[in-house]
């Protein structure tokens, strides 16, 4: 009986310790468990703030544009439009919308964005003048000589049609506003559009094309027989326009056009005394070319300085 007491003892007492065993490793199990919860939760609190970078990316993105605005870089034309750079100028926004409308790819478009900006420049003038008549003054109103300017520096853009429609708006201003010159437009062209040793060779492309975009609109604006001021210049132009063609092959087929033009379209007082002498050194023989003097002591040489001449 003792014996019998003391076996069942035995048996509760190994079923206890094998139940506490038991529900030690259940407790170390959920333990575990709630352990690799914890690192998933965990996990995921710290991979919680990763979307930040993204939430924050579109104000990085909405500042770039404001601040190349501010520098003027990033522009058609180098000019920052914010209405504040507006304002001080005294340039509304209906005119600066303009700007952005002579870029685009319709080129009806942009001749419809062009006769706007003339007539609206037009009627700035015509205010201004009223205004400048009482103290004497006769300069361009401030939204003229803020458009001039962006036009001349918007010629040299390679941004969609920005070339074609900005020269094409400042050929149009230069024949229907007066007040505008063509040498003052003339002397905008090496100001606004600067050329450097330090420029890379699509900055460079750029800026000569530039150059000859608002070169041509000089020419092509049909001012050579209405003011003296546009036929003084007019061999300054076209001397400049001579210089292009002979710096870069790309640049002869619209430069050649060019002078085409102003040759049938230039008074034989204006062709005979400003247009033809520029035109001489792209009849001048290439430097370094030797003369055939047919055995005549020079006077083959004498004879084709001659016939440049003639």
């Amino acid at each position: 009986s003792h014996t019998h007491t003391h076996t069942t003892y035995t048996c509760v007492q190994l079923a206890t310790m094998v139940q506490q065993q038991q529900q030690s490793k259940k407790q170390k199990k959920r333990k575990k468990d709630s352990a690799d919860d914890g690192g998933e939760h965990g996990s995921e609190h710290k991979a919680a703030p990763v979307p930040a970078p993204a939430a924050s990316a579109p104000a990085r993105k909405m500042k770039k544009p404001r601040q190349q605005a501010a520098n003027g870089t990033g522009r058609d034309d180098g000019e920052a439009t914010n209405g504040k750079a507006a304002a001080a100028r005294g340039v509304s926004q209906q005119l600066l919308d303009l700007f952005w409308k002579l870029a685009h790819s319709d080129s009806a478009l942009r001749l419809e964005a062009a006769s706007a900006l003339v007539a609206t420049l037009a009627a700035a003038q015509e205010q201004h003048a009223q205004q400048g008549s009482a103290d004497g003054t006769e300069e361009c109103a401030p939204e003229v000589l803020y458009a001039i300017k962006r036009l001349v520096r918007g010629a040299a853009s390679s941004r969609a049609a920005a070339r074609l429609g900005f020269a094409t708006a400042l050929a149009q201003v230069l024949s229907d506003v007066p007040s505008v010159r063509a040498s003052q437009v003339h002397g905008l062209v090496k100001s606004c559009i600067e050329i450097t040793n330090q420029m890379k060779a699509q900055e460079l492309r750029d800026a000569l094309f530039g150059r000859l975009f608002a070169l041509a609109a000089i020419l092509r604006s049909m001012r050579l027989t209405a003011d003296d001021d546009a036929r003084a210049c007019v061999g300054a132009v076209a001397s400049d326009v001579v210089a292009l063609v002979q710096a870069k092959s790309y640049l002869a087929p619209l430069g050649c056009k060019t002078l085409v033009d102003l040759v049938a379209s230039a008074p034989p007082k204006v062709f005979k005394k400003s247009v033809l002498p520029a035109l001489l050194p792209l009849f001048a023989p290439p430097v370094g070319t030797a003369v055939d003097n047919g055995g005549k002591g020079g006077k083959g040489q004498a004879s084709t300085q001659q016939q440049q001449q003639q």
